[in-house]
């Protein structure tokens, strides 16, 4: 798991942390599923039929729009172990696909706002840049699942 300062800041101030024991999780229903060779989230997927891979540059920008969620943050610790217990479901689900592959989960908050998203690591492909201190107004937290070839480090910026 890498995190960027204002992640730790929080997770510190709170004393909170992944995973989320069972039982704790008010995080709503996660399911995921393979879709045309990509792992996304069922319901999302179901809302984004009119968009496809070939819209995006790289297929993990296409994950990364299909596979996100908005969520609320009000800044008390159970709101942010709320989003933590969303983080652990999904690093769950992941974890029946993962057996030859990696994903990463990513937890941004700025202010208010937080978004849950996630995407299959690829070699040659981004989502956050490798620097994670380079996002100076959002806490961000990187969680991978899994050992697959496209490596720890196949994240793109936004």
């Amino acid at each position: 798991m890498k995190t960027n300062r204002l992640m730790r800041i929080l997770l510190e101030s709170t004393r909170a942390s992944i995973p989320i024991g069972p039982g704790s999780s008010s995080a709503p229903s996660l399911e995921v599923a393979a879709f045309d060779g990509s792992i996304l989230l069922v319901q999302q997927f179901r809302q984004s039929v009119s968009v496809s891979p070939k819209d995006f540059p790289d297929r993990t920008g296409y994950e990364c729009f299909v596979n996100h969620i908005h969520l609320r943050y009000n800044g008390t610790r159970d709101s942010l172990m709320g989003l933590l217990s969303v983080v652990t479901q999904l690093q769950q689900n992941l974890a029946q696909y993962a057996r030859d592959r990696q994903f990463l989960i990513i937890l941004s908050i700025a202010g208010t706002e937080c978004v849950v998203r996630f995407h299959e690591c690829r070699a040659g492909e981004r989502w956050l840049v490798n620097d994670l201190e380079a996002y100076k107004e959002e806490a961000i937290l990187a969680l991978s699942v899994g050992t697959g070839a496209g490596g720890p480090d196949a994240t793109r910026a936004e």
